[in-house]
């Protein structure tokens, strides 16, 4: 054969080995004790984490498994994926005490969710729920077939001017209380806020601007701050800078120029003025949560 100007590949019978994948241990790492524990701190952060409405719902709906469980013979923690199942079968059949009907779905999926952050909380192994999220799907299916109501999500209904005016007229505006609910209605209404956002604000938050109000928010769904500007109304007595200044100044009046915003205060029987207190008014103490529930846009 003809040669060329290239020397032939030189060829080996023996092959080189290629590297392959790291090998994994047949065996699994023993944990210490140490990759177990969560110290205070961490624990303290991770329940920061968690709205205090969420940590008292689930409380409620845990109280309720662990007496349900009492009353059947069954244990609680940690639950099994029977038992867990047949408690969601109740749920779904059995009237609630303050209902009068059975769960809704959404209700019921809470219900889960505490269960299962109850063992969670308690290092205990979460109980298998496949079962039980296969019994919620036939409910939604049952209650969606018969046009059942609770099928439906329920949203709360935003307040309309005319509403608004009639909430505005059950607040005393001669008193700090009064103040005090007509600026929150007012704000919550134009800023969307909901009542745990109004709840938190300091005086330092709302700011009063040339054109209005700025308002620093924090956000409990998106989890930060957001500042947003509120402009004078056209009419006087449904304006929320004017509300908020009219009750920035009551509480100037009565030693207050820092801290909370909605502090609680109670009209005196023998006087019109209010007595201040410095504890934060949340969103239960001001006797306004059904009220500024409907705020919700």
């Amino acid at each position: 054969m003809p040669t060329t100007g290239c020397s032939p590949r030189p060829t080996s019978d023996r092959t080189e080995p290629r590297p392959g994948p790291a090998a994994i241990p047949s065996v699994p790492p023993l944990h210490s004790a140490a990759d177990l524990h969560l110290s205070p701190v961490a624990r303290t952060a991770i329940e920061a984490g968690v709205p205090d409405s969420t940590r008292r719902a689930y409380a409620a709906n845990w109280k309720a498994f662990a007496a349900w469980c009492a009353a059947c013979g069954r244990v609680p923690l940690p639950a099994t994926p029977a038992t867990v199942t047949e408690y969601i079968t109740h749920l779904s059949t059995a009237p609630s005490a303050r209902a009068g009907r059975p769960l809704a779905p959404s209700s019921i999926e809470r219900a889960m969710a505490a269960i299962r952050t109850m063992h969670a909380a308690s290092d205990a192994p979460a109980p298998q729920t496949k079962a039980a999220h296969k019994m919620l799907g036939g409910y939604r299916v049952r209650l969606s077939l018969t046009r059942d109501p609770a099928a439906c999500p329920r949203r709360a209904d935003p307040a309309v001017p005319k509403a608004l005016r009639t909430m505005l007229a059950a607040c005393d505006r001669t008193t700090l209380a009064g103040k005090r609910g007509a600026a929150l209605l007012l704000l919550g209404y134009a800023c969307a806020a909901r009542t745990s956002e109004l709840a938190a604000l300091d005086i330092a938050d709302v700011v009063e601007t040339a054109d209005g109000l700025l308002v620093t928010i924090y956000g409990r769904k998106i989890k930060a701050y957001t500042e947003m500007a509120v402009p004078y109304g056209r009419i006087p007595a449904t304006c929320p800078v004017r509300a908020v200044r009219d009750l920035l100044t009551a509480l100037a009046d009565a030693g207050r120029t820092s801290g909370p915003l909605p502090v609680r205060c109670r009209s005196s029987p023998d006087s019109p003025s209010s007595h201040l207190y410095g504890k934060r008014n949340n969103h239960q103490q001001t006797g306004l949560r059904s009220t500024l529930n409907r705020l919700r846009m």
